[in-house]
């Protein structure tokens, strides 16, 4: 007891003592006075310290000491401190630690706001910190097509601002591409996966994407870019690092709607000199098995965009409502192209399809030939930044004629509209509030009207179903019209906040809505709705999301059949939003 009282007594003295200074020897023969405590390496007491490590220097002399002590504590921030030299002793007044409370631009010709860039505001004026902003400003003006611009770093310590001058006159155009060979490949093909065009400005995210589809699509190891600013425009210098043409990939995990997942993959992306893909994909889950194989042609003799896309699949969906199983073919043109920030996607084709219903509404086997037109946009920062999301969105329309093949025939038309669009709110750098905006419009027409009897002759597996996951989070997997709808319309919103819990955790905010319809073109009452909260954690080994939301009916009155709702536990590995 007399020990505590004794300790409390000493501290409330030494708090209340002038915040002026506090004494203490770095080493013999040096004495800081400092108002925080500040220590040193053994490295940097090495080269000021006398007989100290290593080294063991007999005596080191005093201008030196005060040279490297200057560095020591500028990166520190400590820009103003005094020395003291009385024979062989030192001492060292280390003065106040500087923090930036202002950025000042000089030509800014861009008009980037530096208060975007919030993690230096108020950190000690360090040489890294003002690195950092050099660097940012780099990057900010190269991705408005400055890739040539000038960036210099004044501090000034006492007034705590830190000035950028800026020197970027025009936005400079691509002029040519100088690009490393592959083996085995004409020299263009690497062209095939530019986000830029040749005689247009260049952006650095223009060309980190071209790399990251490169290296995304396995062509190679690894390329990269080096610049080349000329008066008249850009040129770029890219290398690569080939690796092996073939590609063998294994995967598991495990959420609570497919419990056990594993993933197996063989590809070829150098099956011919044109980089034409052979894919070879299988999925095993206890709700779905899927076998895919994709081959993407380049037929043309030279380096180009358009190939012909062929696909043969088997799926089985076991499903709680149905059981199916179906053989897909699939052939037909696709092209796809940048244009400005946004890359497009078209890919028409042919598809015959065998269908057989274990369980479920429909014909035990019915075989359905297709004509399909798939469409998807996205921006350039969508696609980029697509495991970590941002800002950006992605756009597609899925049309196809579906036509029966068995003695009782009928067609009918399928339709859905998907999109998604990431807001950084309040444009920060890094973002912190990420506002997600899902929303998905599909439906199912037959011409001439749906008799009765016509209900029973779609496949199960061609209706639309809504809950679970991937949509209505308070409900269970495809709990919404659970024996099937013609027409669902889906609008789900998410906050996630970033750089705000420790260890990279980012709390979520949930909105879920849905109408459904067993007619085309409609949309009946009631209107579904799912609130919830949940947690995102980007780990070294994949994405890690948790969720609990609560699902109820708006319209008590509601007919469909298993649209009660509750609470409902997610929890998935490897996936986003």
């Amino acid at each position: 007891m007399h020990v505590l009282f004794s300790t409390l007594i000493g501290f409330i003295a030494f708090s209340s003592l002038p915040m002026s200074a506090l004494d203490r020897d770095l080493c013999p023969g040096i004495l800081l006075e400092s108002k925080l405590p500040i220590s040193f390496t053994k490295a940097e007491k090495e080269l000021v310290c006398d007989n100290y490590g290593s080294l063991n220097w007999s005596r080191i002399p005093i201008q030196q000491k005060i040279y490297f002590l200057k560095n020591f504590l500028q990166a520190r921030a400590y820009h103003q401190p005094s020395f003291q030299p009385d024979g062989d002793q030192l001492r060292v007044n280390v003065g106040p630690q500087s923090v930036i409370r202002r950025i000042v631009v000089e030509g800014n010709i861009a008009g980037i706001d530096p208060k975007r860039y919030w993690p230096v505001y108020h950190r000690p004026m360090t040489p890294k910190a003002l690195d950092q902003i050099q660097a940012w400003f780099l990057q900010e003006y190269g991705r408005q097509d400055y890739l040539c611009a000038r960036v210099d770093i004044e501090a000034y310590p006492e007034s705590e601002e830190v000035r950028v001058i800026v020197q970027a006159s025009t936005q400079k155009q691509l002029l040519q591409v100088n690009a490393e060979s592959i083996p085995n490949l004409l020299r263009n093909v690497p062209r095939r996966f530019d986000a830029f065009t040749i005689g247009e400005p260049l952006s650095n995210l223009e060309m980190d994407l071209t790399a990251q589809r490169t290296m995304e699509e396995e062509l190679v190891v690894s390329t990269s870019f080096q610049i080349k600013c000329l008066k008249n425009g850009i040129v770029l210098d890219q290398t690569f690092m080939p690796g092996e043409p073939r590609l063998v990939s294994f995967g598991a995990g495990f959420d609570t709607e497919e419990l056990g997942i594993f993933q197996a993959r063989w590809k070829n992306n150098r099956f011919t000199e044109l980089a034409s893909t052979l894919d070879l994909s299988l999925h095993v889950s206890y709700r779905r098995i899927e076998a895919f194989t994709a081959f993407d042609w380049y037929y043309a003799p030279i380096v180009m965009q358009h190939y012909v896309r062929n696909v043969f699949s088997y799926e089985r969906q076991n499903e709680a409502n149905y059981d199916s199983r179906q053989v897909t073919l699939k052939t037909g043109p696709a092209w796809q192209s940048d244009y400005d920030d946004l890359s497009v996607l078209i890919w028409g084709y042919l598809g015959l399809a065998q269908t057989d219903l274990v369980r479920g509404q429909g014909e035990p086997t019915s075989r359905w030939l297709s004509l399909n037109l798939h469409n998807r946009w996205q921006t350039h920062d969508f696609e980029f930044f697509r495991n970590d999301p941002r800002s950006g969105y992605q756009a597609s329309l899925n049309l196809a004629y579906w036509k029966s093949l068995t003695a009782e025939s009928i067609s009918f038309r399928r339709y859905q509209l998907t999109g998604t669009r990431y807001l950084n709110l309040f444009n920060l750098d890094p973002a912190i509030w990420i506002l997600g905006i899902r929303g998905a419009w599909s439906g199912l027409w037959v011409p001439g009207g749906l008799k009765d009897d016509d209900q029973g002759k779609i496949p199960a597996n061609y209706k639309f179903r809504l809950g679970g996951a991937s949509d209505m989070r308070g409900f269970e997997r495809r709990q919404i019209a659970e024996q099937g709808a013609l027409t669902s319309a889906y609008l789900g919103f998410e906050l996630r906040i970033n750089h705000s819990l420790p260890f990279g955790l980012q709390p979520l905010l949930l909105l879920d809505s849905a109408k459904v319809s067993r007619q085309p073109f409609s949309l009946e009452r009631p209107t579904f709705w799912s609130p919830g909260l949940g947690l995102h954690w980007q780990s070294l080994v994949g994405t890690l999301r948790a969720s609990l939301a609560y699902g109820f009916v708006e319209d008590a009155a509601s007919n469909f059949e298993g649209d009660q709702g509750g609470w409902q536990i997610y929890l998935s590995f490897g996936e986003q939003f």
